[in-house]
This record gives structure tokens, C-alpha cells and sequence, in this order.
């Protein structure tokens, strides 16, 4: 090599030259300076793990509000069926209560009628008696009368 030649790779040899001995005076630095760059270069495969790790939360976190919207469902219809039993239960009372006074009512007019027909075979039975007892008596006293 002629002595142009080695000008023109001298400035670049020297420096090379010089960023090893500054490398391997400082240890710590150069670890620090690979650790660094392997960070660098680690950073997409990171990138893409959080891009997964944040699809992951945003697929769990769908899933849980689906199951919340299904649960606000299923509690709205809850609520609606049990103001319409509410509103039957009311209504179904008040049959009850309505069957209860007609029940009362044909009890009292079953004694009612138990009373009078009581009356009634009573008269018959007195009337019947005091016919029975006239002829045993009318007759009772003729024989009487002719004995005598």
C-alpha cells in the first residue's frame, strides 16, 4: 500500500481503535451500552407481546361487559316478572277475598234456610199434633159420653 492509500484508513482505524479501548477501559459502560442496544432490538417482539397482551384484555374485558349487559337483561326481566306476578298475586286476593264473602254469604243463607225449614217442619208437627189430638180427644170423650 502506497502512503495515500493508508491516509484515507488511518482516520477511521484510529477510531475503531479508539472506541475499543474505551469499551474495554470501562466494563459497566460497555455492558451497559449491549445491554441497551439488546433492549433496542427487543423492543418490537415487545411491542407485538403488549399488542397481544392488550388484545387479550380487550377480548376478557368484552367478554365480562357482555356478561354484565346479559346480567342487566336478565335482572330487568326478572323485575318485570315479578311486578306481573306482584300484580297477579294482588289480583288473585282479591278474587279470594271477593269467593270468601260469597262462601260467607251462602253459609249464612244455608242457615237461614235451615232455620226456616226448621219453623216450618215445627208448625206442621204442632199443627199435625193438635189435629191428632183433637180427634183422639173428641173421640175420647164420646166414648165417655156413651158409657155413661
Amino acid at each position: 500500500m502506497n502512503r495515500l492509500e493508508w491516509s484515507r484508513f488511518r482516520l477511521p482505524i484510529l477510531a475503531l481503535w479508539g472506541a475499543l479501548l474505551w469499551l474495554s477501559a470501562h466494563p459497566p459502560a460497555y455492558a451497559g451500552f449491549l445491554g441497551t442496544m439488546k433492549g433496542i432490538m427487543e423492543l418490537p417482539e415487545e411491542v407485538d407481546r403488549l399488542k397481544e397482551d392488550y388484545e387479550q384484555v380487550r377480548q376478557n374485558y368484552d367478554t365480562a361487559l357482555n356478561r354484565l349487559q346479559n346480567a342487566e337483561e336478565a335482572v330487568q326481566s326478572y323485575e318485570k316478572r315479578q311486578q306481573a306476578l306482584l300484580e297477579d298475586n294482588k289480583k288473585l286476593q282479591e278474587q279470594n277475598r271477593e269467593l270468601l264473602q260469597m262462601v260467607l254469604e251462602l253459609q249464612q243463607s244455608e242457615q237461614e234456610r235451615r232455620q226456616h225449614s226448621a219453623r216450618i217442619r215445627t208448625l206442621v208437627l204442632t199443627a199435625a199434633g193438635l189435629v191428632i189430638g183433637y180427634f183422639v180427644l173428641t173421640r175420647g170423650m164420646r166414648v165417655l159420653l156413651r158409657s155413661k
